[in-house]
């Protein structure tokens, strides 16, 4: 990410979030963003492997299901 991008998302938002897939590769990169630029992660839980990603969560078990889970996540 480059300093314009990083700059901008800063002053157009409270805080920054990252998801990538919750595969291997994945969780890396997003912790590899949490401590480069201080970002926070949200990914899909270990627990609903081998879903990677919210598009899949969301298919599987329903756009409501979604909204929970990020309302617990205090991100709605």
């Amino acid at each position: 990410i480059n300093e314009h991008d990083l700059e901008y998302l800063r002053s157009n938002s409270k805080e920054q979030y990252i998801n990538f897939d919750s595969d291997p590769p994945g969780k890396k990169n997003s912790w590899e963003y949490t401590k480069t630029f201080g970002f926070k992660h949200i990914n899909v839980p270990d627990e609903f492997l081998p879903i990677k990603d919210f598009a899949d969560f969301a298919k599987k078990y329903g756009l409501k299901a979604l909204e929970d889970y990020f309302k617990l996540k205090g991100l709605i």
